[in-house]
């Protein structure tokens, strides 16, 4: 199976999503993966400053997290296959 020809499209689904999650990082003002859920409220942390913010964003910021750090692993194995096809 020839590989190369997916890369490109691998390239900008991986982009894409790292540019989505830290967007949504950079608006509600942190991640939820260095933040915690205490007392019914949600609070996301940016390098250490903590921010409180609702449920929704907070879970969809971890749902986020959890898509791009999976697509990490996709990503580079994918890229390492091709990689040693190439050779």
């Amino acid at each position: 199976m020839n590989l190369a020809k997916y890369q490109k499209l691998a390239d900008i689904a991986f982009l894409s999503i790292f540019a989505i999650f830290v967007t949504h990082c950079a608006y509600i003002g942190g991640d939820a993966f260095n933040g915690y859920e205490r007392n019914g409220k949600f609070y996301v942390n940016w390098h250490g400053i903590i921010t409180e913010t609702s449920q929704s964003a907070f879970r969809t910021n971890k749902t986020l997290g959890i898509i791009f750090f999976t697509s990490t692993v996709i990503y580079f194995t994918f890229t390492y296959l091709n990689l040693q096809q190439k050779r």
